[in-house]
């Protein structure tokens, strides 16, 4: 609980500072991919099997500061119906992205629930988890 709380602050710390819109920026994506991947490990937790859509996770909204904002935002593209205890490579498969990381650069979330910034030729050859649906 204390990590979410300072994962909390220094987004709010980042985003209110003026000149540093592109801090802010970054620490939206890495904050959001972070609180998708805890709210995705605590439902495949709870219910025994992978979520299917954003509105399986909105129930834990109120613990990770930035979860509804980021499903909401059509900014990260999750692959969903994923058990991410069965995939072999875990920490090396990309569980959700920020929409810029395949053509630019941007944080992505892998299946072991750590979350990085890549660039996209990284990006292109990261192995992605294979699923039943992407969506943003």
């Amino acid at each position: 609980m204390l990590r979410f709380l300072a994962t909390g602050l220094t987004f709010l710390v980042l985003s209110g500072c003026s000149g540093r819109q592109e801090d802010a920026d970054d620490s939206f994506q890495r904050v959001g991919l972070s609180d998708i991947g805890t709210a995705y490990q605590m439902y495949l937790g709870e219910m025994k099997r992978p979520p299917r859509s954003p509105a399986d996770l909105r129930k834990y909204g109120n613990g990770l500061p930035l979860l509804t904002e980021a499903l909401e935002s059509n900014d990260f593209v999750v692959f969903w119906g994923v058990n991410t205890d069965q995939v072999p490579t875990a920490a090396s498969t990309i569980l959700a992205y920020h929409k810029n990381a395949q053509d630019n650069a941007g944080f992505v979330l892998f299946a072991d629930g750590s979350v990085r910034k890549v660039t996209a030729q990284e990006f292109s050859s990261i192995p992605k988890v294979a699923n039943s649906g992407a969506s943003g």
